[in-house]
């Protein structure tokens, strides 16, 4: 072994000592308390809202129980039709994306994206 080769081993071996000896205390994990859920009707209603809905792009039938609809923004131009696959959030902004790439939404007023 050469001086170069023991000098880089000793300043390796030194390096991982020092790495190991300053590695700070472990930080306990935070615990929050969660509310409880509402309770929601977990049956369908009866009869079935979805049956016999209307086809359409547009102006189809729609059915919704145990939820508000806030807004129904159309698409811009190069989305219609396609399959949003992917959706994100980030503060006060929705990002929705797909195969042909992606939209930016300002949700700070739900009712008008």
């Amino acid at each position: 072994m050469t001086t170069l080769h023991r000098g880089a081993l000793a300043a390796t071996l030194t390096l991982a000592v020092t790495a190991c000896a300053s590695t700070p205390d472990m930080v306990p994990l935070q615990t929050v308390d969660v509310a409880p859920l509402a309770t929601a009707p977990a049956a369908v209603p009866d009869p079935d809202p979805r049956v016999g809905l209307e086809a359409g792009v547009y102006d189809a039938g729609e059915a919704i129980w145990n939820l508000r609809l806030l807004s129904s923004t159309p698409a811009p131009e190069p989305f219609i039709g396609v399959t949003n696959s992917d959706l994100a959030f980030t503060g006060d902004y929705a990002i929705q994306g797909n195969y042909n790439g992606f939209q930016v939404w300002d949700i700070s007023d739900p009712e008008h994206p």
